[in-house]
């Protein structure tokens, strides 16, 4: 989210992985703590992230659904 401005955030009590995030720009995103820490793309030292945030509240809700399957089916 780069040169985003977060305005409040939230956790899901129901669900202590999502956190929701009120951005000025975008509106509200509401993502998964850990795939976006697994699966999100980051600079060699994993400080920055490299991508951009979804265009809407599904997309980025959804959007490790497939590579986190893809993760857990290689687990086993």
């Amino acid at each position: 989210m780069k040169g985003e401005v977060v305005n409040a955030f939230a956790f899901d009590h129901c669900d202590m992985d999502l956190v929701s995030l009120a951005l000025q720009g975008k509106g509200i995103r509401e993502l998964s703590v850990k795939k976006s820490l697994l699966y999100r793309t980051r600079q060699i030292k994993g400080h920055q992230v490299v991508d951009e945030e979804m265009n809407n509240w599904y997309e980025g809700l959804h959007r490790f659904d497939r590579v986190a399957q893809e993760h857990a089916d290689i687990k086993g």
